[in-house]
């Protein structure tokens, strides 16, 4: 009942969705994050259901550097989609980019649990390692 009373609350219809989530991707693609950004928002005032506008939300929000924004759209697409294993792969970038290296590891360890790609995992998890071991110094 609740999703449904969400559901018509700023509702786009399914024609309105697929244009503006078309045009929230081009700006996104041609690097127009903070362009795109307010786009993706609105698709989630629409539909907060659909995992492919809390990616690209989360898109836009990294290209921004909003990290610890993006980390909540990630979290909010995990509860959506909890087998999906791109939003802790994602988490551990933007942790990483924190400079938080102990949560990225934990992120990349779900993303690696829940079968992300094994070559993006080594090389985030290189990086990481790097990271710390030149934090440390």
């Amino acid at each position: 009942m609740f999703e449904e009373y969400i559901n018509k609350l700023g509702k786009l219809g399914a024609q309105e969705q697929k244009d503006l989530y078309d045009l929230a991707f081009k700006l996104h693609a041609e690097e127009r994050y903070s362009d795109a950004e307010p786009l993706f928002k609105e698709l989630l005032i629409s539909n907060p259901f659909e995992g492919h506008y809390w990616k690209g939300y989360a898109a836009a929000l990294i290209g921004q550097m909003k990290y610890e924004a993006a980390l909540q759209a990630w979290a909010t697409l995990a509860l959506l989609e909890p087998n999906n294993p791109a939003p802790y792969f994602h988490s551990a970038e933007c942790y990483y980019f924190l400079l938080n290296m102990q949560e990225a590891l934990k992120a990349l360890s779900q993303a690696e649990e829940y079968g992300f790609y094994p070559e993006q995992i080594k090389r985030l998890k290189g990086a990481i390692h790097d990271s710390k071991a030149s934090l440390s110094y």
